[in-house]
């Protein structure tokens, strides 16, 4: 006895099996013994493997889906802000160029500096974000684990795959912004 409960006689047997066939056969074969085996007495539970299958797939694409869902819209509403925000530098850093171009500063000198200040707004965050997901593998690693997912090479695969279409999207993004910061300060030149 252990707490208040006959183990000998409180002994669970799993059976399982592998039917093969045509789908209308697998069929007849899983409803009639799922019949049999509730009549049983003792009997605890019967499940077609199948059917879990499906369960554990749609679990699987939700969770998928709410990933993309969520990723996608944390990284445009990221690029947004950090757009805007070297826009509005621009437009406050307008007077200064002009100063610059002044005393001689040329225009690659200009697209130099533009250059340099912009990779430090985007360049650090993408650098600090590839080093965040790379030291919190191991905890995805071991939350996977308890959905029973346990594939190391494809989850390593697919990291490197998110974390090279993020780091390109994210230069994109760079791209378009220098662009747009430099004729801010360009067109209060020719001003």
């Amino acid at each position: 006895m252990l707490y208040g409960v006959d183990c000998v006689s409180q002994q669970t047997f799993v059976y399982g099996f592998w039917p093969r066939g045509e789908e209308g056969n697998v069929d007849s074969f899983s409803a009639g013994l799922e019949q049999y085996v509730s009549s049983l007495p003792g009997f605890a539970q019967y499940y077609d493997r199948r059917a879990f299958m499906e369960e554990t797939e749609s679990m699987y694409g939700g969770l998928l889906f709410i990933g993309i869902f969520f990723g996608s819209i944390f990284m445009i509403c990221l690029l947004i802000i950090m757009y805007y925000k070297q826009i509005t530098e621009g437009f406050e850093d307008q007077r200064n160029f002009e100063i610059m171009q002044q005393v001689g500063m040329g225009d690659a000198e200009i697209r130099r500096t533009i250059r340099k200040q912009i990779s430090m707004v985007f360049g650090l965050p993408l650098v600090g974000a590839l080093c965040h997901t790379a030291v919190g593998m191991h905890m995805v690693y071991m939350l996977l684990g308890a959905i029973q997912f346990f594939e190391t090479d494809l989850l390593i695969i697919c990291s490197l795959a998110g974390c090279v279409i993020f780091a390109l999207v994210y230069s994109l993004s760079y791209k378009r912004t220098s662009m747009a910061y430099y004729r801010i300060v360009k067109e209060m030149g020719r001003d």
